[in-house]
């Protein structure tokens, strides 16, 4: 690849971390952190962005290589599978604790979706996700993203294939 194309590609930049660790269990009506430890066979920071160091840091999302203004898309993949045989909603939430350049927690905010709703018959989903996110201050830049999935209506297990950021 040509020096030009290459400095233009890592503006961008797209990077992978595949979880290499156990399964999550999901408790009825109880919010579990989906930690990823990166160590998956497929993980990949080969094409990071230039200044960006990386996007993970124990477990979390972290984006304090980037700059008001910029933003990434994010993707989710895994799969839930209820315990028994009940109907089971699934929520996924990405909190945002912003913190200032002393990393101080100063705010939070949560982005929240409804991603499923099993039934009896659909025990296994495959949950594939993606959001974009914009930095629109450098209390968020500095901060960190905690990805969080709650079940309702029974117990699950949620397998964490990986996070893929893309930067816009």
């Amino acid at each position: 690849m040509s020096s030009s194309i290459e400095t233009l590609y890592r503006r961008h930049g797209a990077v992978d971390y595949n979880h290499a660790g156990s399964a999550f269990s999901l408790t009825d009506g109880n919010t579990t952190d989906i930690l990823n430890d990166g160590l998956g066979v497929y993980t990949n920071e080969d094409n990071l962005p230039l200044g960006v160091e990386s996007y993970l840091s124990s477990g979390k999302i972290v984006l304090d290589g980037l700059s008001i203004g910029e933003a990434v898309l994010l993707r989710i993949d895994g799969s839930c599978v209820s315990a028994l045989d009940d109907a089971v909603d699934i929520e996924l939430e990405l909190f945002w604790q912003a913190k200032d350049n002393s990393g101080s927690n100063t705010f939070s905010f949560s982005i929240k979706e409804h991603i499923l709703n099993m039934t009896a018959s659909t025990r296994v989903y495959e949950v594939l996700e993606s959001v974009i996110l914009t930095m629109d201050g450098q209390e968020q830049v500095n901060g960190e993203i905690t990805v969080k999935i709650k079940p309702t209506g029974g117990d699950a297990t949620f397998t964490l294939n990986g996070f893929k950021i893309v930067k816009l």
